[in-house]
């Protein structure tokens, strides 16, 4: 057999599929955010148990934060919500990914989901060291939370080491 004949795929250095991953996944939500800008997204509002994107930010970031020391604490809920599930969820991942990234080994990032009579909030928290009052969180992720949570009809807040996400109860829909 002649030398580089071979049909195996290369093998490339973790760092470098990292990489890769890292940078399409960027390209990824800037043009999603472009669609979002220009008003070309369409909601896909159905009914789904807030656990189910729990479970995926779970699968999704719960492998990092353990490579890095960081504790993700995601309390299991059985709340519900009539909305778009995937964009919930990538407006969750990109506050997840800032908490992670920010935290330093040992700390903790909280994700849970809280229901009273009239709000449904969902919040995650971290420990990152602000001076007071500073607002933790930073980037363009924000923007891009600050747009989905318009488009699901939620309300955005950041406070520090702390972000939320309220959606308002009809009964128990949510739009």
């Amino acid at each position: 057999m002649r030398r580089g004949s071979s049909a195996r795929a290369p093998n490339y250095s973790p760092p470098i599929v990292e990489g890769a991953k890292t940078a399409g996944g960027f390209i990824t939500r800037v043009l999603d955010y472009a669609k979002r800008d220009a008003g070309k997204v369409e909601l896909l509002a159905e009914r789904f148990e807030i656990q189910r994107v729990f479970d995926q930010i779970q699968q999704t970031f719960g492998p990092h934060a353990d490579a890095e020391g960081i504790r993700l604490d995601i309390k299991c809920t059985y709340a519900e919500l009539t909305s778009d599930a995937h964009l919930l969820w990538e407006a969750l991942s990109n506050l997840v990914q800032n908490a992670i990234r920010l935290s330093a080994k040992g700390e903790l990032v909280k994700v849970q989901a809280l229901e009273t009579d009239d709000v449904l909030v969902i919040m995650i928290a971290d420990q990152v060291a602000t001076g007071s009052n500073v607002i933790g969180q930073a980037g363009f992720g924000l923007d891009i939370v600050k747009q989905i949570a318009q488009l699901l009809d939620a309300q955005f807040e950041l406070q520090p080491n702390r972000a939320e996400l309220r959606f308002a109860k009809q009964g128990h829909e949510h739009a």
